[in-house]
């Protein structure tokens, strides 16, 4: 079996493809070469088309590992959410 690469794994484990070497590098294109498997694989990532979604990408690889708290929260009946949608006055 073929071992590979630090920048292989870390392109296939990247959720976004935010390829931190420089173009034209051996590591670029390892990088590369990690994100296409994950995309072959067809493993989840997260869709950069925009500059504020790579910061959102980045944040939520940085917090991938934080407990987040979720306060429940009412429940709405089915009349309260089609008011809400602008369905029922």
């Amino acid at each position: 079996m073929e071992t590979r690469s630090k920048e292989f794994y870390e392109g296939f484990h990247s959720k976004a493809y935010l390829n931190p070497y420089p173009p034209a590098s051996n590591e670029y294109d390892e990088f590369e070469r990690g994100w296409t498997q994950r995309l072959k694989r067809g493993l989840p990532i997260y869709e950069t088309k925009f500059e504020d979604e790579v910061e959102d990408a980045l944040t939520l690889y940085k917090n991938r590992n934080k407990t987040v708290t979720v306060e429940p929260q009412k429940k709405k009946s089915f009349s309260e959410l089609l008011t809400h949608y602008g369905i029922k006055k």
